[in-house]
């Protein structure tokens, strides 16, 4: 936890829980459960493994080369939400909603755009993103 400053986080096995006032939080290489909050500032999370629920109040939420094991929950009031997952389409299914933003789903051959709410129901793997002033991309 911290109130004013940056969280880094890397090379760790095991369940992470980080909360930030101001400042962005940087979380690689994490395998476990992840519950990260920041109040004005960016995540991102890098070459991680397991469940994440992300929520930001004025930042971004930022994920490259995700694995994910269990349901997910991104949200952000006032930020953009992108990430790059490594799981097949066939594994996942996504509840998407956006005040104001686009929504966006690309895997592979697999294209999907919307503006207030985009629903996918393929795998058991739910993610679910919420964003009030901000894009949504997944891929």
């Amino acid at each position: 936890t911290t109130t004013s400053g940056n969280i880094e986080v890397e090379h760790l096995n095991g369940n992470l829980s980080s909360r930030s006032t101001f400042g962005d939080q940087d979380l690689d290489d994490v395998n476990g459960t992840i519950s990260a909050t920041a109040s004005s500032g960016d995540i991102d999370l890098e070459d991680a493994k397991g469940s994440f629920t992300l929520t930001t109040t004025f930042g971004n939420i930022r994920g490259t080369k995700l694995t994910l094991l269990n349901n997910c929950n991104f949200t952000t009031s006032s930020g953009n939400i992108s990430m790059q997952v490594s799981n097949d389409l066939s594994e996942l299914s996504f509840d998407l909603s956006s005040s104001s933003g686009d929504l966006h789903i690309k895997k592979g051959d697999a294209e999907l755009n919307s503006e207030k709410k985009l629903t996918l129901d393929k795998g058991p793997i739910k993610i679910k993103g919420v964003s009030s002033f901000g894009d949504q991309n997944y891929k």
